[in-house]
């Protein structure tokens, strides 16, 4: 075996430019391997966060002594916010996955990927806020003369 000048087999450099050119070039599928948000089990798991949000909404406006009520508001908040840190970690927003993903999708794809997931990230942040807004409501008027 004859030696090239950087002690390597002769033509190895060539051999790893061609690479480094080759792996420029190549496009791999994402989607297939992807979790999109209007798939099932994200929808399903959408529509549970929101389900438990109401039913500790509900919960913590139907108990009566304090420190349990404020047990299951505080349950309820990071619930709705542990959500939304965890779509909000979305491989979309990946500056190499994503950009895979927004070639794949297109432009209308990507933009429905977007504002569905945007309504998945807003929708049981706004099911506590107007749950807690609804109970309030609830206890000024039951207070009431």
């Amino acid at each position: 075996m004859t030696r090239g000048l950087s002690g390597g087999p002769k033509g190895a450099r060539g051999f790893y430019v061609f690479i480094l050119l080759l792996t420029d070039s190549a496009r791999a599928e994402v989607l297939d391997k992807e979790l999109l948000p209007w798939s099932a089990q994200k929808l399903i798991a959408t529509v549970l966060v929101i389900v438990f949000v109401g039913l500790g909404v509900f919960g913590a406006a139907s108990v009566r002594k304090a420190s349990t009520s404020l047990v299951l508001r505080v349950l309820v908040g990071v619930i709705a916010v542990g959500w939304v840190l965890l779509n909000a970690l979305d491989d979309f927003f990946d500056p190499v996955v994503g950009r895979a993903m927004r070639v794949e999708l297109g432009e209308a794809g990507s933009l429905a990927y977007v504002i569905v997931l945007i309504c998945q990230l807003v929708l049981p942040v706004a099911a506590a806020l107007f749950g807690f807004r609804w109970s309030r409501s609830r206890r000024r008027a039951s207070e009431a003369p």
